[in-house]
């Protein structure tokens, strides 16, 4: 893969869920990664806008064999039922000649040795940590941020993560890994 577009969080908004595909069929990236917590919006969140999770299923699975999901904390064995694609435990993929650790964030797991990053969601916030020797790249939630984030999606292209706000595509950051 030399280019992939990551977005988490998306709590079952359809809405969001058509602004991430057009966002990832814009940049004409290899592969969308979903760090999780793709349908249920959570007991401690609000119904975020355009909440509407078999529509979203349906979103998604017109491009399920372009997507890498790794399960989040709300998603569920049922959530498997009405998507074309595998909800993945943590895993590692490359993206040019960088190796990228996929984590929903909720876990308590290190990468593996030889990762360059690591790009998690669940904090719902852009955040650029060293967590255990380890860089850690969180991404805000696609329609639940908090903290006065944007909803954003970024883009993995060479050695470089670009924070994309998921409404508008304007860039908010840019960062070398």
């Amino acid at each position: 893969m030399k280019k992939i577009v990551v977005a988490t969080d998306i709590h079952g908004s359809a809405l969001r869920g058509r602004l991430i595909v057009d966002a990832f069929l814009k940049e004409g990236a290899d592969k969308l990664i979903l760090l999780g917590d793709v349908y249920y919006h959570g007991p401690r969140n609000p119904l975020p806008d355009g909440h509407a999770p078999m529509e979203l299923a349906e979103v998604l699975n017109a491009v399920s064999d372009k997507i890498i999901c790794v399960r989040g904390n709300c998603d569920a064995d049922i959530d498997l039922m009405i998507s074309d694609f595998e909800f993945h435990a943590p895993t590692v993929i490359r993206v040019g000649e960088k190796t990228l650790f996929l984590t929903h964030g909720h876990e308590n797991v290190l990468a593996p040795e030889g990762t360059d990053v690591t790009l998690r969601g669940h904090f719902h916030v852009n955040s650029d940590d060293v967590v255990c020797g380890q860089r850690v790249l969180g991404i805000s939630s696609a329609s639940l941020p908090k903290c006065g984030c944007e909803p954003c999606y970024v883009l993995v292209s060479g050695d470089m993560v670009e924070y994309k706000r998921l409404l508008d595509g304007a860039t908010e950051k840019i960062v070398k890994i």
